[in-house]
Formats: C-alpha cells, sequence, structure tokens
C-alpha cells in the first residue's frame, strides 16, 4: 500500500523517530535507522516513504504496517 498524503498524517524520518519507544540505554532510534528501514529494509519488509520536496516523509499509519 502506498501513503495517501490527504488521508494520512504525514511524518518526517526525523519527526518518525522521536514518535518510537527507547531502546537500548533510554536511547531513540536514530534518524539514519529510518532511512535504512525505507531503502533495504528489516527482514525483507520495507518502510513505505513519500518524497515531499526535498524531504522524504513517512506516515504514523506506515509505521503501523511497518510494525505489524
Amino acid at each position: 500500500m502506498a501513503i495517501s498524503f490527504q488521508q494520512e498524517n504525514l511524518l518526517t524520518l526525523s519527526e518518525a523517530a522521536k514518535l518510537l519507544p527507547r531502546r537500548r540505554a533510554g536511547r531513540k532510534p536514530h534518524v539514519s535507522t529510518l532511512y535504512r528501514w525505507a531503502s533495504r529494509g528489516l527482514q525483507g519488509i520495507v518502510l513505505e516513504t513519500i518524497q515531499i520536496g526535498g524531504t522524504t516523509c513517512t506516515s504514523a499509519e506506515a509505521l503501523q504496517r511497518f510494525f505489524d
């Protein structure tokens, strides 16, 4: 499924990283982790993104689909 910018809550990848729960040593995942999930994926699943101007964005809904 593709991101629909009219129906989903768009977030930059740095905003999305701030929403994720803390992991090791109480740190949030780094924004480069989300870029890696968007390009290479994790266990065969790729995070959906949309390019708006020069900014790579995802959505809260795309994050949920990625983790499901």
